[in-house]
């Protein structure tokens, strides 16, 4: 991807839950859904240490990149903020 490709305007949208389980929604909008396709499948392959407990699910909608991120333990998403 190159840098003119990406743009300009992007929006990284962020939502969370604080009760069990804990979810964490991430949407990352691209220039187009092939790209947004090329990092799903890049980041799907790594699976979570089987001792977190998390899992994530990707999908794409258009253009948008959506992760969610399920954890029995609101502490695990500690790394997003309180």
């Amino acid at each position: 991807m190159e840098d003119n490709d990406v743009s300009d305007a992007m929006e990284v949208v962020v939502t969370k839950t604080h009760q069990p389980p804990a979810v964490v929604k991430i949407e990352i909008p691209y220039s187009s859904q092939r790209e947004a396709e090329v990092v799903r499948n890049s980041l799907q392959v790594d699976r979570e240490p089987k001792r977190s407990g998390s899992s994530k699910v990707f999908s794409i909608k258009e253009n948008i990149l959506c992760v969610n991120v399920y954890s029995p333990e609101r502490s695990d998403h500690q790394m997003f903020g309180n």
